[in-house]
């Protein structure tokens, strides 16, 4: 995780994107706007997840009421949105850490005034899946369909055919 501050401030400002950008270590002006998400009648969760789809990432919020403390307490770095002492209501986005405030990119640093929601970045369930096992199994399908054909040619079987007999 590096840091990186917001660089709109007030009530549209840009933390949750800079709070995206420290934990994707990427630059702030690669982030997708969440707010120009909202202002354009879209969905910001969907344009959210359309973004982070070519990083293998996907993005779950939870409020406080549901989180498993003791797991939060060991997970590592993520966001935690909330109330901010500027007077922003549930729209103040900081970096926790093991569900603490780590790095508010604000440049006051005043943190929250009360937590609303904490919300993670996962890989999505296809990264989590080696490119070697992924090759493996693509290859292993590619034999079977080979071998199904020369079956299929030697034997004189249609696919009709074949079809029958596997759903009798």
């Amino acid at each position: 995780m590096t840091p990186v501050e917001q660089t709109i401030i007030g009530e549209h400002g840009n933390c949750f994107a800079a709070c995206l950008a420290s934990l994707m270590e990427i630059p702030i002006e690669q982030v997708m706007c969440a707010q120009e998400a909202h202002e354009s009648g879209k969905s910001w969760t969907q344009e959210l997840s359309r973004w982070l789809a070519p990083f293998g990432l996907s993005y779950i919020e939870v409020k406080p009421e549901g989180i498993d403390y003791v797991w939060l307490s060991r997970c590592g770095y993520h966001m935690i949105g909330g109330d901010s002492p500027r007077g922003t209501v549930g729209g103040h986005s900081v970096i926790g850490l093991n569900g603490k405030i780590y790095f508010d990119p604000h440049p006051t640093r005043a943190g929250l005034t009360k937590i609303t929601d904490y919300g993670f970045l996962v890989k999505t369930w296809h990264e989590a899946i080696s490119q070697s096992d992924i090759d493996a199994v693509q290859k292993a399908i590619l034999n079977a369909k080979a071998d199904m054909k020369e079956w299929r040619d030697k034997s004189k079987v249609t696919p009709e055919q074949m079809h029958r007999k596997m759903t009798i």
